[in-house]
């Protein structure tokens, strides 16, 4: 949640912790939380969540209470795994479970130590970034 207010903070927006929502993985808090954001935000042109079972519990929650999102307002996710056609972030984790396997049998025979392990990045990827039907750079 720290790095999407950062995200927010750094495209000039002041109250990014207002513009954060929580709700567990349950249908009726989704819908619960989805009124409140569209009471408080009326002109939401975009939601981004911090997962891609979350965006898919917002698609389902919206679609029974009539509302078309992704659709009028788009929809982000965050994992990759998501059958919708939204915009969301690949963390790449087949190259993470290899690197993790490969440092943990590396640790094992004695390759590496609690001092020497190694901490390496791995990129993440926008995918599907064609399905974000808005240009945040030109909306308020």
């Amino acid at each position: 949640m720290r790095g999407f207010q950062d995200v927010l903070r750094e495209a000039g927006m002041t109250d990014e912790k207002e513009r954060t929502f929580y709700a567990n993985l349950s249908l009726n808090e989704t819908q619960i939380v989805l009124k409140k954001i569209l009471k408080k935000y009326p002109s939401t042109k975009v939601i981004c969540t911090d997962s891609d079972d979350g965006a898919d519990l917002i698609h389902t929650a919206a679609a029974q209470m009539g509302l078309s999102i992704p659709g009028e307002t788009a929809l982000t996710g965050f994992g990759n795994i998501t059958s919708q056609q939204i915009p969301t972030v690949d963390q790449h984790p087949e190259l993470q479970g290899q690197l993790a396997a490969r440092f943990l049998i590396d640790f094992a025979e004695g390759k590496l130590s609690d001092s020497t392990m190694i901490d390496e990045k791995i990129p993440a990827t926008l995918v599907n970034i064609g399905d974000l039907p808005v240009n945040l750079n030109h909306s308020s």
